[in-house]
């Protein structure tokens, strides 16, 4: 009996442990932001940054255009790009717009991040849009930070876990900027700029949370089959 309540209790904290690594690997939006951290994006319009995106689908580089609108159609003359997790990838081009010459003289980073398009954050809330940056969840996956502030070119290979939405690139003008892109209480946007949409299919579209559930619900079904034996035998020993 004693013997198998141990194994219990590890299977409990295995499953804690596990359930706490997944939670881990999203960074969830700060919940009180002061000073710096409270810039809203309002603040900083209108975009400054003319932001490009290139597209390598299957190998190939495709000659349709990133579209202007989130919803493609043939009566706004678009055809979404369709690129696949862990396969594609999209080359960025940003610059500085000519009517903002003078940001060239700030000390700042570039930081390009990939977001949801606001068509694709309907009934998600963990992907909810905040006007305050630093609380947003429309862009979560960092692609690069530290860039040059004028113009620059980065990669963007979406990672397995990213999931099936519409996106586009957005690109932040960085004061204090930290290497990883991480916004603090001395760092924070100045300026930034969006590019056109497409669509990115997702290997493995469930949410965080999703998983962390699902991980609790196989680890605790098998505990309590244990228990439940445990006890029924006590019961037996004890009549």
């Amino acid at each position: 009996m004693v013997r198998a309540l141990a194994i219990a209790a590890v299977a409990i904290l295995a499953c804690v442990g596990q359930a706490a690594a997944q939670t881990m690997t999203a960074a969830p939006a700060p919940k009180n932001v002061t000073g710096a951290m409270a810039t809203t994006l309002n603040s900083i319009k209108p975009p400054k940054l003319a932001v490009g995106v290139k597209f390598m689908i299957d190998g190939v580089m495709s000659t349709n255009p990133a579209c202007p609108n989130q919803t493609a159609s043939a009566a706004n003359g678009c055809t979404m790009n369709k690129l696949v997790a862990h396969r594609d990838s999209i080359t960025i081009d940003y610059s500085i717009l000519p009517a903002f010459a003078e940001m060239a003289n700030l000390t700042a980073k570039v930081m390009l991040k990939g977001c949801y398009a606001n068509s694709s954050q309907t009934d998600r809330p963990w992907r909810k849009s905040s006007p305050i940056i630093a609380k947003s969840k429309k862009c979560p996956f960092l692609i690069k930070g530290g860039l040059d502030p004028v113009e620059g070119t980065a990669v963007w290979k979406p990672s397995e876990e990213v999931p099936t939405a519409t996106y586009q690139v957005r690109a932040y003008v960085v004061r204090n900027a930290t290497m990883n892109g991480t916004l603090t209480a001395t760092t924070y946007p100045v300026a930034y700029g969006d590019s056109f949409y497409f669509d990115i299919h997702g290997i493995d579209s469930r949410p965080t949370s999703m998983k962390v559930a699902a991980s609790l619900c196989a680890c605790i079904g098998p505990i309590m089959f244990l228990v439940y034996f445990s006890l029924t035998y006590l019961r037996k020993k004890n009549v």
